[in-house]
């Protein structure tokens, strides 16, 4: 995988990250040995016990927030370049989005319908041009930068929208 796909494979899962504001602490294209790239996170797990107690209702948001960050990198990366990605590319990532899943899911079939959904308003919301634009600047700052802190990011992010919105309205749209 060539640095800019791993980018805009890290780039996916941030920009979903931050739109469900879910903490970044940073992100990276520099290879470790298991991964091309990474978003560092500071989420807790949460127990089954708090599926059942008043934070139900938020849990089951919060893990659906963290299953479209996990589905995000290879839509991404697919979306900027077809062709780059692999099999495997992924695979963590969608064995993580399996055990956030199996916390919500009661059953094999809502287990597959749920992750077909989350999928499907993945990819929508990465097609949506402001969300896009947000993909793309975050990809070409870690191309140059390599590693961004959570506070970069997400200014970095911030930025991009008003960009794009100036865009816009300078169009007159």
């Amino acid at each position: 995988m060539t640095k800019l796909s791993v980018a805009y494979h890290e780039a996916g899962h941030a920009v979903i990250a931050f739109h469900h504001r879910l903490p970044i602490r940073s992100v990276s294209i520099v290879p470790d040995g298991q991964s091309g790239g990474r978003v560092m996170s500071g989420h807790r797990r949460q127990t089954i016990e708090d599926l059942f107690s008043g934070a139900g209702t938020q849990h089951r948001l919060r893990i659906e927030g963290l299953v479209r960050s996990q589905f995000a990198g290879v839509l991404a990366q697919r979306k900027h370049e077809k062709r780059s990605v692999r099999s495997w590319h992924g695979k963590k990532d969608h064995e993580v989005a399996a055990l956030l899943l199996n916390e919500i899911a009661t059953s094999p079939r809502e287990l597959s319908a749920y992750w077909t959904l989350l999928e499907i308003q993945t990819e929508q919301f990465l097609n949506r041009p402001d969300i896009w634009h947000q993909v793309e600047r975050l990809a070409t700052a870690l191309v140059e930068k390599r590693t961004m802190t959570g506070g970069d990011v997400r200014a970095l992010l911030r930025e991009a929208f008003r960009e794009w919105l100036d865009n816009q309205r300078g169009r007159g749209k």
